[in-house]
């Protein structure tokens, strides 16, 4: 059965997607596989106006009439891979492509319409194709494009991923490539890329990817971690729970969770076992406090982001690693002040996010894009740093009473004098007060006594002087402060919600990232407007922070 010129391969292979197609793990599943022939355009059932010769298709005239076909079915995640070899300019319009179910075989060629688009495509059932975006079609520009198990075409163009192109395929019947060379699209040619297993005679000699070294980190100081046994549905994980692979041909919902909770002061530590160039779109690393063994896999989004709707909480962070490379090493640690940093490759750690260091939080990834890979490598308890805790806390300390002076007084008369009472602040008329918050600072002028308070008219000489040096030495009732708490007093304005101008701003709104209101007024504007107060984007969720 099949056809002859295939050649057959049999074990317990899986798959890893590179640059030009797919790789061969020495892990996974066992399946029979084919290896297909190169894929050609079909030579008898094409339009009036095109001329095919083998990979290479051309529309002689006019801008219509240019539909044909591929010589054979692609298999599922199979990519059909175009150059624009030549585009004109003096039409409107370009390339339409998809699959059709019908074998060419049985199509008579002098039947087919003008037009692809909508022509074949009303049929229903039975042709699917869309056009390619003009401002693609670039002369040389090389367009790829595959259909899922689900029936979802996904192209890409020059090796960018551009995501999905259209639904609804049929893929319980063969699909045969359909392409119409229309309006300023000439000439195409297929171009022949190792797809599934291309190379069979070449996986010998491919390097195991479990071989890939661990270069920034000892092994000796890991302790174990596993994959946790949910996932989701599009990733695949080995038999020890270490490697996570996601499915060929899909580029999102690969979710993988740690097996338990990260705790206080471990580093998790991932390597990125291989890439897809083919595909856009960086690894997704994020917490949530759900038991992944409560997780229905087929609630997991394809958007990471609307993760964030359900009803536990959950932290994610897309593209932690824009570009990834085969061999990144990535540790996480959550600190004991629940501080989440990044390090990739041993070099400088990044704060990502604060999230409560008493709760129990997983661990998750998304191998979207091109991450198709991901091990565990374990988790590492780095050593405590008392020592710089504590020259921490003595640098605070000695830094606490160099307060800035910001009133500049004549020095006054040196008066040796045992008054033990310290007379009360000079004022013009009434006793000073500390400036209401939303008031402006009071002018840096020093207070003067008065000549109408009847204490001050009893003092001699010598023990107002002596009350004036008392009053403006750096005591804390020093009226040096007058300036500096009127700029507290604005710092705490800036801090407080500005909605209940009571409670401190203590959250932050998602997506725009605005601070400015607490948390209960976030969730209150949430529950309502929706609308942040400062932007107006949309509210998708209001998290609360954590000041250290």
């Amino acid at each position: 059965m099949g056809n002859t010129n295939e050649k057959s391969t049999k074990g317990k292979i899986d798959f890893i997607c590179g640059k030009s197609g797919y790789k061969v793990l020495s892990i996974g599943i066992g399946s029979d596989y084919q290896t297909p022939q190169p894929l050609q355009f079909h030579p008898t059932c094409h339009s009036d106006n095109v001329q095919v010769d083998g990979g290479t298709a051309r529309r002689l005239e006019s801008f219509c009439k240019g539909i044909c076909f591929g010589n054979r079915p692609v298999r599922i995640g199979e990519h059909v891979t175009i150059r624009l070899a030549l585009v004109a300019t003096n039409w409107s319009g370009v390339l339409r492509f998809g699959f059709t179910c019908k074998n060419p075989e049985t199509i008579n060629a002098t039947t087919l319409p003008r037009y692809a688009c909508p022509d074949l495509t009303n049929i229903q059932g039975q042709f699917w194709a869309k056009a390619l975006p003009e401002r693609m079609a670039i002369q040389g520009a090389i367009l790829s494009y595959f259909a899922n198990e689900s029936g979802d075409v996904h192209y890409s163009v020059d090796n960018v991923s551009q995501g999905l192109f259209f639904s609804g395929v049929d893929t319980s019947k063969p699909l045969w490539p359909l392409i119409d060379i229309y309006g300023n699209t000439t000439v195409v040619e297929l171009v022949r890329e190792r797809t599934l297993l291309n190379n069979v005679q070449n996986i010998t000699h491919t390097r195991p990817i479990l071989d890939l070294p661990i270069r920034h980190h000892s092994l000796a100081s890991l302790r174990p971690m596993e994959w946790h046994h949910q996932k989701g549905k599009h990733a695949n994980i080995s038999e020890d729970r270490r490697t996570a692979l996601r499915v060929q041909a899909e580029y999102c919902n690969a979710y993988v969770f740690t097996g338990r909770p990260l705790e206080a002061g471990e580093r998790l530590v991932v390597q990125v076992l291989a890439i897809d160039p083919a595909f856009s779109g960086g690894l997704t690393f994020g917490l949530t406090t759900c038991n992944p063994s409560d997780i229905d896999p087929n609630e997991l989004p394809e958007d990471a982001d609307e993760l964030l709707n359900r009803l536990e909480y959950w932290i994610v962070n897309k593209d932690v690693v824009a570009k990834p490379e085969a061999g990144d090493e990535l540790s996480f640690l959550k600190s004991s002040t629940g501080e989440v940093k990044f390090c990739k490759n041993g070099g400088n750690q990044t704060t990502l996010l604060h999230v409560d260091a008493t709760a129990d939080f997983w661990v998750f990834f998304d191998m979207y894009g091109c991450t198709i890979a991901l091990k565990c490598l374990g988790v590492q308890i780095p050593v405590s740093s008392t020592t710089s805790s504590a020259s921490l806390r003595v640098e605070n300390s000695q830094s606490l009473p160099l307060q800035p002076q910001t009133v500049n007084l004549p020095p006054p008369p040196q008066v040796v004098s045992s008054t033990p009472a310290l007379p009360p602040r000079p004022s013009r008329q009434a006793p000073p007060q500390r400036p209401p918050r939303r008031q402006p600072p009071l002018p840096p002028v020093p207070p003067r006594p008065s000549n109408s308070s009847s204490q001050r008219d009893s003092l001699s000489p010598n023990t107002s002087s002596q009350a004036l040096d008392m009053e403006y030495s750096p005591l804390p009732i020093n009226s040096n402060r007058v300036v500096a708490d009127s700029e507290e007093a604005n710092d705490n304005a800036n801090n407080e919600c500005s909605v209940c101008f009571e409670a401190d701003v203590n959250c932050v709104i998602y997506k725009c990232g605005h601070l400015c209101v607490c948390f209960k007024c976030g969730l209150d504007i949430k529950n309502n407007s929706g609308l942040c107060p400062i932007c107006r984007e949309k509210i998708t969720d209001v998290i609360m922070t954590y000041r250290t």
